[in-house]
């Protein structure tokens, strides 16, 4: 089975069934959910362990989505997250892109297919974006090595 990416994916979502269906069913494709919270909160508070992409619900009990965007954001700027709901309003996926969203993802589970089609296509599309910047880094490391050897073997 293709490994989708090495990134550590979140799930936000206050429905506990939701979150374990978005998990297996993304397990099935190969993809480990590397935490599951039930709460904005809960995430924000676990940012620490530096997770490459977060699946979030829009509709949460407490801190809604947004808002817990906009604090992810503040503390990992270059975070992606996706933003995933059910409510059908083009003005909120205006302002949770222009908050910093990677994407916005119609939540309708009665048409699951479709949505785990999505969330897949994005994650792939994240983690291709972030391998040159990793070849760059390990071009540079290389180079950086061959002017110490360089300088050891001359001195």
């Amino acid at each position: 089975m293709e490994h989708i990416t090495t990134l550590p994916v979140y799930c936000v979502d206050d429905d506990i069934t939701i979150l374990k269906l978005i998990e297996h069913r993304l397990g099935l494709e190969g993809l480990k959910i590397q935490g599951t919270f039930q709460s904005g909160e809960e995430c924000i508070n676990s940012l620490t362990n530096k997770p490459g992409i977060i699946l979030l619900d829009f509709k949460l009990m407490g801190l809604n989505g947004l808002d817990t965007l906009k604090q992810i954001k503040k503390k990992l700027p270059k975070l992606k997250v996706i933003i995933l709901t059910s409510l059908e309003d083009s003005s909120l996926k205006k302002k949770c892109i222009d908050a910093g969203a990677y994407n916005f993802i119609n939540k309708n589970i009665a048409q699951d297919e479709t949505m785990f089609k999505s969330i897949l296509e994005n994650i792939k599309k994240i983690s291709t974006e972030r391998k040159p910047l990793v070849i760059y880094y390990l071009i540079g490391a290389i180079i950086i090595l061959s002017i110490i050897l360089y300088f050891m073997m001359m001195g």
